[in-house]
């Protein structure tokens, strides 16, 4: 944009060029024209040019820039200048058919001199013999429009303005701007630019003379924009002298900015200093002095330094000791009590890429019920115009109310081009790595993700001892091992969850207050997740070394899946009671109502009557039973079950003497001493309190009790089977025989 500005300076200074003539006849015009040109073009071409005495002005002026070249075709330029201030000219017309200037060489090709010939400044041409009529000209332009691509600029003068003084209004877009100017003592001037649009800027500026060059200052307002305010100073050296290390151009910034919601009643100061050397090279410096906050803790400081050289071939900018801290700051619902950070980075403006980075940041949130306290020991920032890439570890401690959950640390990569989005975070928890998960998504489009758990490097004693801080109702919960894995893709949006889950376990030793697992293993399983509702996409098979809740069940193996009704376990086998355990179709504990039944087949009745709590008995036989299973208010029933067994033998020694008691127990009692039974029927009832019923028939004889008479009794037995059992499964025991069965398979 400078080089066309400077072009259209070159097509004005042609024109002065010819008024020039008539003072300083010895100085062609395009020599006259070449002075006002940058010293990287040349002029290629200048025809159809006259001058006369014609009388007028600029009644149109077009430009277009094809090509990064300009041309401006078919022009007049008429103008009113004043040799003297005592004799005006009558008019100076000058028609150019066609004028094209384009770069001699590429900037890449241009070199620094250090001798100072190509060097920026110029000859002073306020020594020219000519100099006076060009000061003392004046110009009025009716309408003037530069096309630049999709952009226009239209310029008009509502009167001559000369370099004494002089305003001139245009538009370029939606933007207005106002431009004036007045001299107001020997090399001296004062004047103010406006720019209207959306913003509104104002720039009140004096020039005054600095030895061979000028000095700007000015005091720069803007309204609705953050930099409220700020003082200029601009020194420049235009012109050849004796110190070519003088330089070209010097500039000094001082502004206020008041930072916008949410960091309201804050004000950073900003100092920038740059300075251009002879040959177009220079440095810049910005720094943040002074921040004005409500919190004497509060920072926010850096600094910015830019070096550049003549043909900007190798610009730096870099950013040093940027430090951030902040306080109490509110983002919507949530507050952010404090953020702090120390950053680094860098711009290479030949690859458009900047790079930040962080040596330590924490941050802070608090919101009505929880608060997460993050912290990172790094985090890199790379961004072009392209893609945007933040990665790093992070490190996170949360509270909800009165809870303290485990603390997690992560390494995170976010990538980000155009509307599309890819996120990478990798888990770490105390007691070993989480896991992965991938994200994608793009624009409104719902965001696809991939995820992967692996429990094979887990701690369970660690995950344990940290996760019943937070949630004390897992304290009795055990895990000695168990390597489950779990790979999950799918996507999420404004239709909610919609994903496949595929995994498999195995080495699984866990344990309750009351249940003890052993060797549980899952076999290679997919599952379909709709939002909240889970379905396998086949039947799971699952298989187990041995169960122990008081009473023991090993070599379990079966599947589970799901219907209509919800989850169903299909099919399983096992060995309990010394004999065989079977059960079809149990359905999950979801709604009360029938489990299902278990079948009981060829199993001792010794290991019955141990369950039973029967004193004084024992008993030697096999036999099969079959107990439905109810579900009701929390607790298993066992609603008209039977037990049928094959010939045995059973012997009563009770501790007290039955005749002591009743004749009729003593009878029962003596029968029973050595009952040798044929058949054994029992009806079988375990009601809501957890008291066991056993109703039994048996059928058979006693050969030491009446020779051997064949007898039939009707028993009851009642116990309270849960109590039975918490004396069979207290935690230590069930622990200990985890712990045993996990030490024997390893």
């Amino acid at each position: 944009m400078l080089k066309k500005l400077a072009a259209i300076c070159a097509v004005t200074a042609v024109t002065l060029t010819g008024a020039a003539g008539f003072v300083a006849s010895r100085h062609t015009a395009s020599e006259m024209a070449q002075w006002f040109l940058p010293p990287d073009t040349v002029l290629r071409e200048l025809s159809g040019l006259a001058v006369n005495w014609r009388g007028g002005g600029v009644q149109r002026l077009e430009l277009s820039t094809p090509q990064g070249r300009l041309f401006a075709r078919a022009t007049q330029w008429q103008w009113q200048i004043r040799m003297d201030r005592h004799q005006p000219l009558r008019l100076l017309s000058v028609t150019s058919e066609a004028m094209v200037w384009t770069p001699t060489q590429s900037p890449a090709e241009t070199s620094a001199s250090t001798e100072g010939e190509d060097a920026l400044r110029i000859p002073d041409f306020r020594q020219a013999r000519w100099w006076p009529a060009v000061a003392s000209a004046s110009i009025t332009i009716d309408s003037m429009r530069l096309a630049l691509a999709d952009t226009s600029l239209e310029v008009q003068m509502s009167a001559p303005t000369a370099l004494e003084g002089g305003a001139l209004t245009g538009n370029a877009g939606a933007t207005r701007f106002d431009v004036e100017w007045a001299k107001e003592g020997e090399g001296e001037w004062a004047g103010s630019v406006s720019l209207k649009a959306d913003t509104h800027l104002n720039l009140e500026w004096q020039l005054t003379p600095q030895g061979r060059g000028f000095t700007l200052s000015g005091l720069l307002k803007a309204r609705d924009l953050p930099l409220s305010e700020s003082q200029l100073a601009l020194t420049f050296f235009p012109f050849l002298g004796d110190d070519i290390k003088t330089p070209l151009l010097s500039v000094r910034a001082d502004a206020q900015w008041p930072l916008p919601a949410p960091l309201l009643n804050r004000t950073l100061t900003i100092q920038a200093d740059a300075e251009w050397d002879p040959w177009g090279g220079g440095q810049m410096t910005l720094i943040t002095p002074h921040f004005a906050s409500p919190f004497p803790d509060e920072r926010l400081t850096g600094q910015i330094e830019a070096t550049w050289d003549p043909t900007f071939a190798n610009p730096t900018v870099m950013l040093k000791d940027g430090e951030l801290s902040l306080m109490n700051v509110d983002i919507g619902g949530q507050q952010l009590t404090h953020i702090g950070s120390t950053v680094t980075g860098a711009w290479d403006p030949d690859a458009s890429m900047v790079r930040l980075e962080t040596t330590a940041t924490d941050l802070v949130i608090t919101a009505v019920d929880w608060r997460a306290d993050i912290r990172s020991s790094g985090l890199s920032v790379k961004a072009t115009a392209e893609e945007q890439i933040v990665s790093g570890s992070l490190q996170m401690d949360t509270r909800i109310f009165d809870d303290t959950l485990p603390s997690f640390d992560a390494v995170v990569s976010v990538s980000i081009a155009g509307n599309k989005t890819q996120a990478e975070v990798t888990g770490f928890a105390p007691w070993g790595p989480v896991g992965e998960l991938k994200l994608r998504f793009s624009g409104d489009q719902a965001a696809l993700f991939e995820a992967q758990l692996d429990t094979a490097l887990w701690d369970w004693s660690r995950l344990q001892r940290e996760v019943a801080v937070s949630l004390p109702e897992l304290a009795d919960f055990a895990v000695s091992d168990f390597n489950l894995r779990l790979e999950a893709a799918g996507q999420w949006g404004d239709q909610g969850l919609s994903a496949t889950v595929a995994g498999q376990a195995g080495d699984g030793y866990l344990s309750t207050a009351s249940l003890g697992v052993a060797g549980l293993q899952l076999a290679p399983f997919a599952l379909r997740v709709v939002n909240d509702t889970v379905t396998p996409l086949r039947p799971i098979a699952f298989s187990l070394d041995a169960v122990n809740a008081g009473i023991t069940l090993t070599d379990l193996a079966g599947s589970v899946d799901q219907d209509d009704q919800g989850w169903v376990m299909t099919h399983a086998n096992g060995v309990a009671l010394g004999g065989e355990l079977v059960i079809d179709q149990f359905r999950d504990f979801s709604t009360d109502g029938p489990l299902g039944t278990i079948y009981l087949n060829d199993i001792d009745l010794a290991a019955v009557a141990d369950i039973a709590g029967t004193e004084g008995v024992s008993i030697n036989g096999r036999a099969t039973a079959a107990l439905p299973l109810l579900w009701q208010s929390g607790r298993v029933l066992v609603d008209a079950g039977t037990l049928r067994g094959t010939p045995g033998f059973l012997q009563y020694q009770p501790s007290v003497d039955p005749t002591e008691i009743d004749q009729r127990v003593g009878a029962v009692a003596a029968a029973l001493s050595n009952l040798h039974f044929e058949e054994l029927d029992a009806d079988i009832t375990l009601d809501e309190a957890g008291r066991l019923f056993l109703r039994t028939s048996v059928l058979g004889n006693n050969p030491e009790y009446e020779n051997g008479r064949q007898v039939k009794l009707n028993l009851t037995l009642e116990n309270n089977l849960l109590s039975l059992l918490k004396s069979l499964q207290t935690v230590e025991s069930v622990n200990l025989w985890v712990t045993r069965k996990f030490e024997q398979q390893n």
